[in-house]
């Protein structure tokens, strides 16, 4: 959409003939507002593993979270700069679990609500070299607070964070 609002939705959905697995649905959407040159609003989803024998939301596995969400297009001079940063604040529920040391059977216990939050930042320059050659740079951050501890998880992780940067030369078709 071109003009002062925008929104985006995503849905997918995974299902099975067995009637033994959970089948999986996951939406995401945002709505935003042109400032300036940027796309801001507000963003959320929702995961859910859906039992064929009966749904409750509260259950092991299922999440929603919301959150806040930017990008935009630039032109300096004659390179293309693009930024997007985006950050969820999720609620998940988790059964919590304990292992039996002498056969290592995993038992699941009462539901756990868990806040997990989420950063990404990613930025792009793309700067013509040739006619139908341009260099191109991606630099990629995302920072995750899991928000688990061994009730809920074995060996927890506290966080995961990567950066990823990508630069090298695109070939244009022209015709």
């Amino acid at each position: 959409m071109s003009g002062p609002a925008n929104f985006e939705s995503h849905l997918f959905g995974r299902g099975w003939l067995s009637s033994e697995r959970t089948h999986r649905l996951n939406w995401a959407g945002a709505i935003g507002f042109r400032v300036w040159k940027l796309k801001v609003g507000p963003s959320g989803g929702v995961h859910m593993q859906v039992d064929p024998d009966g749904f409750e939301f509260k259950s092991d596995g299922n999440s929603w979270r919301v959150g806040g969400k930017a990008s935009g297009y630039f032109a300096v001079s004659k390179a293309t700069v693009s930024i997007n940063a985006r950050y969820e604040y999720t609620t998940a529920y988790s059964s919590q679990i304990t292992i039996d040391r002498n056969t290592g059977l995993v038992s699941r216990g009462e539901l756990e609500t868990r806040h997990p939050t989420t950063l990404q930042i990613a930025g792009s320059v793309r700067v013509p070299v040739t006619r139908d050659l341009d260099a191109k740079v991606d630099v990629r951050q995302y920072d995750i607070r899991l928000d688990l501890d061994n009730t809920v998880s074995i060996g927890p992780v506290d966080n995961r964070s990567q950066t990823h940067i990508l630069a090298g030369l695109v070939y244009r078709i022209s015709r």
